[in-house]
């Protein structure tokens, strides 16, 4: 393998690698390069692909900011999203989360994106800082020395194994967990169980009013609920989350099924999607929250869903995986030399701040309010983590 950087010593092929390719290791990657380390990150797929995860929160403002993407995304004429619009199943009755009233964030608008081309600016921007990119590149396994990480990667290509030296790895490898699996890492969280059904729509009507891209959440009658989040200025993301038991119970011969089950069986979304035309397959994730037991240990640190999975109903996967990425590769984990080392015995003998602020949501906050009374009639307000604090506050919808 080509040793590009100048920076690097012979000991070592690169100073970091960074395994996988989505918001989270893309942040990583791009910290790590412009503090002038030689970073090489090697992602499965090859660009455009498709990823879940389409509504934004106002606090990725901050990460643009640090990662030279301001320019890039307001170029993109993403919708604008300014809140959420959340809905009972029969559109009787609603709320609004209107995050210009969130005192903690910089800059209240975010946006809804298509994730094809969200992903590719952030990977190009990582290219940008002298990151090497490998795009179709899988690590297959890793191991860590008392001076190295040593991984063996292949090129989907040939198949054909390499094994690269670095000083330390950012585990960027998504609800596949390569560092998790290795270390039995993983605890689930049985009670945010969910399974998402969902696909890409046309004709899917806007809000009405001056922000008509705002996220709508839409309760079911029984428990779950639907998302419609406009990701261009044609096609509209459409998707049910229901608790593994009644998925179960409703679950069809086909995805497709399944979900025109699910929109007649709640009468606003029917209205809704009474014209829509469906342009994508519809597509079955699990959507189960979880953890870790560690989260950074000698020579690795993990960022994004590596680390944890948030039941996804106020959107904090993208903006949590991005300040992960960042928080990763920030010297502030310690001091610079120790950092570089990556010796971090005692350093991070607790989660990333960015974990701490968020897990506890995972097994408290969420599991009071979602998905069984997600917007019942008489609830007045709904708690979720916000600002930088993401502290239990309870917002007035």
């Amino acid at each position: 393998m080509s040793n590009p950087m100048t920076t690097t010593t012979s000991q070592y092929d690169f100073d970091f690698a960074v395994a996988g390719g989505g918001p989270a290791g893309s942040s990583a990657a791009i910290s790590l390069g412009q503090r002038g380390h030689s970073v090489v990150l090697f992602e499965r797929e090859t660009f455009p692909r498709f990823h879940i995860g389409e509504s934004l929160l106002s606090t990725a403002n901050d990460a643009y900011t640090a990662l030279g993407l301001t320019k890039q995304i307001e170029a993109a004429c993403f919708p604008n999203k300014w809140g959420a619009r959340l809905f009972t199943h029969d559109g009787q009755s609603g709320r609004y989360v209107d995050f210009t009233d969130v005192r903690e964030v910089t800059k209240p608008q975010t946006y809804q994106v298509c994730r094809e081309e969200f992903d590719r600016i952030l990977l190009d921007r990582a290219r940008d800082v002298g990151v090497d990119v490998r795009e179709g590149w899988n690590v297959g396994a890793c191991e860590f020395a008392a001076d190295a990480a040593i991984l063996d990667v292949a090129s989907r290509s040939d198949a054909a194994t390499t094994r690269v030296r670095v000083r330390a790895l950012v585990d960027a490898t998504g609800r596949g967990g390569l560092i998790a699996r290795k270390f039995n890492l993983r605890t689930d969280e049985p009670r945010l169980a969910n399974i998402a059904v969902f696909s890409h729509y046309t004709k899917v009507p806007r809000l009405e009013g001056s922000r008509p891209d705002d996220i709508r959440l839409i309760a079911r009658s029984d428990a779950g609920w639907f998302w419609l989040i406009p990701i261009s200025k044609e096609l509209t993301s459409v998707g049910v989350v229901l608790p593994l038991r009644l998925y179960r119970r409703l679950a069809k011969d086909l995805p497709e099924e399944t979900l025109n089950s699910a929109i007649a069986d709640t009468p606003l979304i029917a209205e809704l999607m009474r014209d829509a035309r469906r342009e994508w397959p519809v597509r079955v994730e699990k959507d189960f929250s979880y953890s870790a037991s560690a989260y950074a240990g000698d020579r690795w640190i993990l960022a994004g869903d590596a680390g944890f999975f948030l039941d996804p109903v106020f959107s904090t996967g993208v903006s949590v995986a991005m300040e992960s990425g960042i928080e990763a590769a920030a010297p502030s984990c310690a001091d610079e030399k120790r950092f570089f080392s990556f010796d971090i015995r005692g350093v991070l003998s607790s989660p990333p701040q960015t974990f701490q602020d968020v897990s506890p949501v995972c097994c408290g906050i969420l599991h009071a309010t979602v998905p069984r009374h997600f917007l019942q009639p008489g609830t007045t307000a709904t708690h979720f983590p916000i600002g930088r604090d993401h502290s239990r506050r309870q917002v007035e919808c």
